[in-house]
C-alpha cells in the first residue's frame, strides 16, 4: 500500500515512508487474521485464546496471568476474559499461588494440550501456503525487521512464548 500525493498536504514528504510501512503492517496483520481465524474459529478458538494456549504449553510449571498478559502482550482486564472463557471450557486450571495467597497460577490442562496441538496441525499448514512465494531467507529478514518495529514500540525483549528464553520461536 503506498500513500497518494494527498499525503504531502498534510504531513512533510520524509514521513510518507515511515507511514507507509506502518500502514503495510497494520494491513498484513489484519489481512493475516483473516486468513487464519476460520481455522482457528473451527477449532474454537480466537487468536488471544490461541495465543495463551501456546503461551502454556511446554511449561514445567504454571504462569501467573501476568507473565501471560506479559507474553502475549495483552492488558489484564483483557487476559481474565481469555482465561475465564478458556478455564469454563476446561482447557486451562487456575490454583491459588502458594507464595502469594492473593494471586493464581494458571497451567494448561489436558483437554487444552489436546485442542492446541489440534489447532496448530490446522493453523501450520495454512501458515505455509500464505509464506509459500516468500523465501526462507526472507521469512528470517521479516522476522529481524519486525523485532526492530517490535523494540521502537518499547518492547526491548524478544518473548520466547515457551519460556525457553533462547529467543527462537516456539516448536510447531
Amino acid at each position: 500500500m503506498r500513500l497518494g500525493p494527498g499525503f504531502a498536504a498534510v504531513a512533510p514528504a520524509e514521513h510518507a515512508l515511515p507511514a507507509e510501512v506502518v500502514l503495510n503492517v497494520l494491513r498484513t496483520a489484519r489481512l493475516l487474521t483473516e486468513r487464519l481465524d476460520p481455522t482457528l474459529r473451527s477449532h474454537g478458538l480466537t487468536p488471544s485464546t490461541f495465543a495463551a494456549l501456546l503461551v502454556l504449553f511446554d511449561q514445567t510449571a504454571p504462569l501467573s496471568p501476568k507473565e501471560i498478559g506479559r507474553r502475549m502482550r495483552v492488558p489484564a482486564q483483557t487476559l481474565t476474559s481469555v482465561i475465564d472463557g478458556l478455564e469454563r471450557r476446561g482447557l486451562v486450571v487456575r490454583a491459588p499461588n502458594p507464595r502469594d495467597r492473593r494471586s493464581v497460577l494458571v497451567a494448561l490442562a489436558e483437554p487444552g494440550r489436546t485442542l492446541l496441538l489440534q489447532a496448530v496441525a490446522a493453523v501450520v499448514p495454512a501458515e505455509v501456503e500464505l509464506l509459500r512465494e516468500v523465501a526462507r531467507d526472507d521469512q528470517e529478514r521479516l522476522i529481524a525487521l519486525l523485532g526492530l518495529v517490535q523494540a521502537a514500540c518499547g518492547d526491548r525483549e524478544q518473548v520466547d512464548l515457551t519460556g525457553g528464553g533462547d529467543g527462537a520461536a516456539p516448536a510447531r
